[in-house]
């Protein structure tokens, strides 16, 4: 599913966006602007996870699995390994939104969430890797 590939790749170019947001909005010390861009971040991951859920379901509806051929095992074996370090991040950016309003982050103070967003950005370039070797070049 290209168009599926694609519409991925928008959402997780947008959470990282939203991540960024939030990262500005802390470095001024604005603490509920920086929560609601971690909040739109966070959706942007789940519906990620929704979608990538979708695609694996109609796969496996389509008899595509892991042992069809080599593409698939590469496939499911990199799309699977993204997914649950967006599920994984995704959790921890709940967790920061948490602390968050607990007070525990400021202008002055928010190395942790700062390596979540360079975390998340992370999880999102591996995307742009996985994209056009799966979905375009394929």
């Amino acid at each position: 599913h290209t168009m599926l590939g694609v519409a991925n790749t928008i959402i997780l170019l947008t959470s990282s966006y939203f991540m960024a947001k939030s990262m500005a909005y802390i470095r001024i010390d604005n603490k509920t602007k920086c929560e609601t861009y971690l909040w739109f971040s966070v959706t942007c991951g789940g519906l990620y996870l929704l979608i990538k859920t979708w695609e694996f379901h109609w796969n496996q509806v389509q008899g595509l699995s892991a042992s069809t051929n080599e593409f698939f095992t590469v496939y499911y074996y990199m799309t699977f390994n993204h997914f649950l370090h967006v599920g994984w991040a995704g959790c921890a950016i709940l967790w920061v939104i948490f602390r968050t309003r607990a007070g525990a982050y400021s202008a002055k103070q928010h190395s942790n969430l700062e390596a979540l967003a360079v975390y998340w950005h992370m999880i999102d370039l591996m995307w742009i890797l996985i994209f056009p070797l799966l979905y375009v070049l394929r």
